[in-house]
């Protein structure tokens, strides 16, 4: 099988979530499939219209501020890979590198993409977690580093059945005002345990190192078009483009669902000071929610919903003690969103 580079046409994130997923296990067995052949190394572009993506095991509600999400229609989407949470839009180029485990490193994508920045114009490097990095400008008045270490690119794994996933998402330009309005940062009133908590950096953006007066969508094709050509010449590949009709339609269907999206959330605690005494919480799977006295040791418990916590709004169906975060309720994580928030005031 030869090495291909895709190109998704869709913008929609949880198809594009899924077209990677798709590739990923090299099954196009539920149409469209002869239009996309497998391979054994891969790379795939796309874009996405505006989303919040969390890694796998991930917290919603200590990452995101879902009430202005769901107020603004931003849907929430949970990658099958690790990794903490970002905000994607159309200025947003998503790139995965997909190959089989035995020929897998954690370098490989993101040297190549630091090739591509250096020929667009801007010099990066790398931290321990294989994030990229924007090198600090140095003053032309002074001499002295003056700029902050600015982020443009994340990366995510996934190892499964013998493949590898590396995915980056890189920032052509950044939204600084949406991902204050959608992601988490100051996270100083809890202090959370259980799932993988996100780790912020100041942010960049590529499109300030193109020497081209064009305008910004114009800039961004350029740059669109340079990493796709750098990727077949890399994988010696030829470019399929990708739309809806290949994406599995039972992946989407669970990648839709509140099962995977909310279902997914780890067992965490968080600690809060209410009226001055120190209080532990734990929120499990089964929506139990316990509350320990870090003094004396007294703990509650009771269902989210229970007379125990009878100023979260839930309906009775949520407050049932079988409950799961399978069928939590885009409201009830903004209770939770707001009662763990509320705690820490």
């Amino acid at each position: 099988m030869s090495a291909q580079v895709y190109f998704s046409n869709e913008r929609d994130p949880h198809i594009n979530q899924t077209i990677e997923e798709t590739v990923f296990h090299r099954d196009f067995s539920h149409g469209g499939g002869e239009h996309v052949p497998p391979s054994n190394k891969a790379m795939m572009v796309w874009q996405n219209d505006p989303a919040v993506f969390i890694g796998r095991n991930q917290v919603p509600w200590f990452e995101c501020r879902l009430l202005n999400m769901w107020e603004d229609a931003i849907p929430l989407c949970r990658r099958i890979s690790g990794g903490g949470a970002v905000y994607h839009d159309k200025h947003t180029i998503s790139m995965s590198y997909i190959v089989d485990r035995k020929e897998f490193n954690r370098i490989t994508l993101v040297r190549f993409l630091q090739s591509v920045c250096q020929s667009w114009g801007a010099k990066t490097f790398l931290d321990n977690r294989q994030n990229i990095f924007l090198e600090p400008k140095t003053s032309e008045n002074t001499g002295d580093d003056s700029s902050k270490l600015l982020k443009i690119g994340g990366s995510a794994f996934r190892i499964e059945k013998g493949r590898a996933l590396h995915h980056v998402s890189l920032l052509f330009d950044s939204n600084a005002q949406a991902m204050w309005k959608y992601l988490r940062y100051n996270k100083k009133f809890l202090s959370p345990s259980g799932g993988t908590e996100s780790q912020r950096s100041s942010v960049g953006s590529l499109c300030e190192y193109s020497k081209s007066l064009a305008n910004k969508e114009s800039k961004q094709q350029d740059f669109l078009t340079l990493l796709i050509n750098s990727a077949q010449e890399f994988l010696d590949a030829r470019v399929v483009r990708l739309d809806k009709d290949i994406a599995d339609t039972a992946v989407f269907a669970e990648k839709t669902s509140r099962k995977w999206i909310l279902g997914m959330t780890p067992r965490h605690t968080f600690d809060a000071m209410i009226s001055g005494i120190p209080y532990r919480f734990t929120i499990a799977s089964n929506n139990i929610l316990t509350c320990e006295n870090i003094l004396n040791g007294e703990i509650s418990s009771g269902t989210i919903g229970s007379e125990l916590f009878k100023d979260l709004p839930l309906t009775q169906e949520e407050i049932s003690s079988g409950q799961q975060y399978t069928n939590i309720s885009p409201q009830t994580c903004t209770t939770l969103e707001k009662f763990e928030e509320t705690l820490g005031r």
